[in-house]
């Protein structure tokens, strides 16, 4: 009979070989961590640390296998060869098991004790005290309950002043907006708060809330899950009633409304992440609306350069207001294409003019067919004077995908730098060919693939990003950007902590002030009343 050859070591180093053993090693693993397999190893385990081994009864799927053995196959084990009775095979397989049972059970021992401090390692961790408590503490809540007693200790309801030291102290919000949550608890208008209405409001919106959620609370309405534009309104009322820096504008009520419109725009255009009119959660925690809310009650407006500067209301209003040509204040405004198209000099290609109107950014609030409304040119405004935030940038990019695909490509950058070499042709400047500024577009703005753009390439690298648009979009910037000298730190140097649209709106508001300076000399003084008497 010939000798059954061993596994030759090539086929062992083999790769399949390699993963059909390491695949048969998991499944066994797989097999021993069953219940019933654990319960099978450990009846084998404690049978042979018995003294007498003895063959036990088999187990019944064994039995089970024996009694099915079919009568083929029974007649097929009289086929297989004796064994040659002068052999010691099996003799020394016997020897051969007695030994490695001897000296595996210090090992079965060890397996046995690990799988039991296994065991009861899960059964403590089981057991691991609470550390997250989404709702308040009793401890807290007794603490609150006792503020809450000592303000209504003397009254059972407060009014307005009275209210203030909960605005104040109780929920640490600025006492500017004291009458805003009072007019959000007294909903029937009474002028007075009851301790039930106090700790019915209370607990269905602060309770056991985080400074962040209070305030998100605090703003929207009760019935909404996300913040919308009307929920700033009475915060804007607030502030123009209270505000030192805004009484001005008491005897300008237009302006009054026009103002407040536009702080809510500009906070939506940097937070309203889907430009849904909403604001949630998970975007107000990313915000600074708390820091400047809070900055508003204590600090002069302009000094308030996100959303609520004055200054930067009226730079905005003014450029619209030159644009439009019905020049009826009272009345609302609508600019047209041709009308948008004059701004900054004609500085936007056709085509770019084309691509907003055609509302390829983003759709138009405007009533008015092919016109913009004021919303639509703050949102283009903010956008054009400043490239480098997350709103821009979007909105840009939308322009220049021309097939609204998620990438740029070469041939949609040269769609656009086309015109702005004619232009530069026009104006007897030298041309720059587009092969090489698309070299510097490139490094500038490395692409997720080769030439292939997407928003993302753009959002990690702002400041590249701007530069870019400007190339392609915006004339007067792109040869502005040319000549200028790049060792010139003049704005970087006066105005370190200002974005390009404070830079935008601190220049305009300087050069709008000087205009109406200089028409104000032309004009005859008027007399003030109190010289009009006379001596």
């Amino acid at each position: 009979m010939e000798k059954i050859p061993k596994i030759h070591q090539k086929v062992k180093n083999h790769i399949r070989y390699k993963l059909c053993q390491k695949m048969m090693e998991n499944n066994l693993i797989k097999w021993f961590s069953i219940p019933s397999t654990m319960q099978i190893v450990t009846r084998l385990i404690e049978d042979c640390k018995k003294s007498d081994i003895t063959i036990s009864t088999p187990l019944p799927f064994f039995a089970n296998l024996s009694n099915s053995l079919t009568n083929s196959q029974i007649a097929a084990s009289h086929f297989i060869p004796p064994v040659s009775p002068n052999s010691n095979s099996y003799q020394n397989f016997q020897i051969e098991k007695k030994n490695f049972i001897n000296e595996n059970k210090n090992e079965e021992k060890k397996l046995t004790e690990s799988l039991s401090n296994s065991l009861m390692t899960s059964m403590k961790l089981s057991k691991i005290p609470k550390f997250y408590f989404p709702e308040p503490s009793i401890e807290f809540i007794a603490q609150e309950n006792t503020i809450i007693d000592s303000i209504f200790k003397e009254k059972n309801e407060l009014n307005l002043q009275e209210f203030l030291p909960i605005t104040k102290d109780f929920y640490n919000f600025p006492p500017l907006y004291n009458i805003v949550l009072f007019n959000k608890i007294d909903t029937e208008k009474t002028g007075k708060i009851t301790r039930q209405q106090f700790i019915k409001f209370h607990m269905e919106n602060f309770r056991g809330c985080s400074n962040v959620k209070k305030y998100f609370n605090f703003i929207k309405n009760p019935k909404n899950k996300e913040i919308v534009r009307e929920d700033f309104v009475p915060f804007l009322k607030a502030l123009l009633e209270l505000n030192q820096s805004l009484d001005f504008l008491k005897e300008h009520p237009t302006y009054q409304q026009k103002y407040s419109d536009t702080v809510i725009m500009r906070i939506f255009y940097t937070n309203d992440i889907n430009d849904d009119g909403k604001i949630t959660l998970h975007d107000f925690k990313k915000s600074d609306i708390i820091e400047i809310l809070k900055r508003v009650s204590e600090d002069d407006i302009n000094n308030v350069r996100p959303y609520f500067s004055y200054e930067h209301f009226y730079v905005i209003y003014c450029i619209f207001f030159e644009l439009d040509s019905n020049r009826e204040p009272e009345n609302e405004l609508f600019i047209s294409k041709e009308a948008f198209s004059r701004y900054d000099g004609h500085s936007l290609g056709k085509k770019v003019v084309d691509r907003i109107f055609d509302q390829i950014p983003r759709k138009f609030k405007s009533t008015q067919k092919d016109k913009m409304c004021f919303e639509d040119f703050l949102w283009y405004l903010l956008s054009e004077e400043d490239k480098t935030n997350r709103t821009s940038i979007e909105y840009w990019f939308k322009v220049l995908d021309l097939d609204n695909n998620g990438i740029i490509t070469p041939s949609e950058m040269e769609y656009f730098y086309s015109e702005q070499e004619q232009r530069l042709e026009s104006n007897q400047n030298d041309p720059i060919l587009f092969a090489d500024a698309m070299c510097q577009l490139y490094d500038m703005i490395p692409p997720s693939k080769e030439y292939q753009w997407t928003l993302q390439n753009f959002l990690d690298h702002p400041k590249s990003a701007s530069i870019a648009f400007n190339c392609l979009f915006n004339y007067n910037k792109f040869v502005a950007n040319e000549l200028k000298d790049p060792f010139n730190q003049e704005d970087v140097d006066r105005l370190p902590d200002y974005s390009d649209w404070d830079k935008f709106a601190y220049k305009e508001y300087i050069k709008k002030m000087s205009e109406e300076n200089d028409e104000g000399e032309e004009e005859e003084p008027v007399l003030d009343s109190n010289d009009e008497t006379g001596d």
